[in-house]
């Protein structure tokens, strides 16, 4: 059976803690190789979604070796040879060796040594079951059933991958079916806290959804359930992120006598606070890392320079430290009168330019994707701004981060999409969007006639009325 690479995405940020640094050793022998090298990736640190790729040669007797650096009990490696990928967890001081035949990839393949337990349980699922992150795959249609219906199949669903555990857990390193659990449970609780709104949304297919406390049942049905052991599980820290937000907006959804920048305002003082009070240590420090890096782009500097001094204040030393410095940085740089970042990128047409060739002209500069929903609703949007400052000096640059470039050539004509258009190498990583820090798409920027950033958050095309008067303004 072939297995290509498969890589979750998801708009929530989440972070591994540094509790169990160390190192493993993975060597292997790949008969009838499909290429000349064998690459293990991981999350080196979910907060910033930032991979640890690590490469090594075959020799000519197929055979290879690395060490991998280790910060967590159980590591998710995702293995890529050619085509064919597979992942298993492995442990750090693991000393694991691998067999293969490329060409019967997944029935031919298993592990010998230290941590070869853990290793083969996970290849056995993944002939069975695939890699782990497709669970999603499966609880995503659910989303569009009746709230009992939903519970009753999301957990017979997760009840299949606990009954492969309880099969196949013989000779498994003590504690890892607490690990295999909670992975699957907080995963259902994740999808839970989210199900009123993807409920809302399949139903009235729209992502206008009006929300009433009667939608926000299911995620009151979710338990308050903190685990500082589980900050290591991506959905563990999905929910952790959710659980009192969500609670909070089913207890004002039918407030009408508030405005929602004030209930915005008291949503974000009575979640800090609950979390202050309730979550443990760890965890704790994880919910105001990933509140503090999730909102940086969306609020003020002033607002991102109080909540980091905040951070930096119950905080002194963090392992999240870096990637916050980074985005507060950015943040900084690209402040209402700094000088946009210059990029050099090719058009569609095959012209060589550079971001800063159009000074002398107003930017609307625009991250974006084929593959992006929210991205092509915004276009029908983007078109009337487009043809309102037709002629005039504005120039709208759409640069995609789209890894299939005959996508992105067939979503331009699809849609008419207009304005200047690039598409760099490298998706997320590609050197324009790292150099802009974008974390999600679509994602705006409104750069003046100098070359200079406009504003500290930029409107949206479906915010048509106010990015028209903001375009308008750095035009005269």
């Amino acid at each position: 059976m072939l297995r290509k690479l498969f890589i979750a995405s998801t708009i929530i940020m989440l972070s591994f803690v540094n509790v169990f640094a160390g190192s493993a050793k993975f060597s292997g022998k790949i008969t009838a190789p499909l290429s000349d090298e064998i690459q293990v990736s991981y999350y080196a640190n979910l907060l910033d979604y930032s991979q640890k790729i690590i490469s090594a040669r075959l020799d000519k007797d197929g055979n290879f070796t690395m060490n991998i650096p280790l910060s967590q009990p159980y590591t998710q490696l995702q293995i890529q040879h050619g085509d064919q990928a597979t992942e298993i967890f492995i442990q750090p001081d693991a000393d694991l060796k691998m067999a293969v035949n490329a060409n019967s990839f997944d029935s031919t393949l298993t592990y010998s040594g230290k941590g070869a337990e853990l290793a083969n349980f996970m290849a056995k699922h993944m002939l069975e079951s695939g890699f782990m992150m497709q669970f999603g795959s499966v609880i995503q249609p659910l989303n569009k059933k009746e709230p009992e219906e939903f519970k009753t199949t999301a957990n017979a669903a997760m009840q299949k991958e606990l009954d492969f555990l309880e099969q196949n857990k013989k000779g498994l390193p003590d504690g890892f079916d607490k690990y295999w659990k909670a992975w699957y449970q907080y995963s259902i609780y994740s999808d839970m806290l989210r199900y009123s709104f993807m409920h809302a949304m399949m139903k009235q297919k729209s992502m206008s959804v009006k929300l009433t406390k009667e939608d926000y049942k299911m995620a009151m049905d979710v338990p308050i359930a903190f685990d500082d052991k589980y900050v290591g599980i991506p959905p563990y820290v999905m929910y952790v992120s959710d659980i009192y937000n969500n609670r909070y907006k089913a207890k004002i959804a039918d407030d009408s006598t508030v405005s929602e920048v004030v209930k915005k305002e008291m949503q974000q003082k009575v979640v800090n606070e609950q979390a202050r009070q309730t979550m443990p240590a760890k965890t704790r420090e994880y919910y105001f890392a990933n509140q503090l890096y999730s909102n940086v782009k969306y609020n003020s500097l002033t607002t991102v320079e109080k909540m980091y001094a905040d951070f930096r204040k119950d905080y002194k030393t963090s392992a999240y430290d870096s990637i916050i410095e980074r985005v507060v940085g950015l943040k900084r740089k690209m402040a209402a009168g700094q000088p946009a970042m210059d990029f050099a990128f090719t058009t569609l047409e095959g012209k060589s330019m550079k971001l800063s060739d159009l000074k002398g002209k107003v930017v609307y500069l625009d991250f974006w994707a084929s593959w992006c929903g929210p991205c092509l609703r915004e276009l029908p949007f983007a078109k009337k701004v487009k043809e309102h400052f037709k002629d005039k000096e504005v120039v709208f640059l759409n640069v995609s981060i789209d890894e299939d470039m005959n996508a992105w050539k067939n979503a331009i004509e699809k849609h008419s999409i207009g304005g200047t258009h690039t598409c760099e190498p490298g998706g997320w990583q590609a050197p324009a969007a790292k150099l802009y820090g974008v974390q999600g798409v679509p994602s705006y920027y409104l750069i003046d006639k100098q070359g200079r950033f406009a504003a500290e958050t930029s409107p949206r095309p479906s915010e048509t009325e106010a990015l028209i008067r903001q375009l308008e303004a750095l035009l005269n």
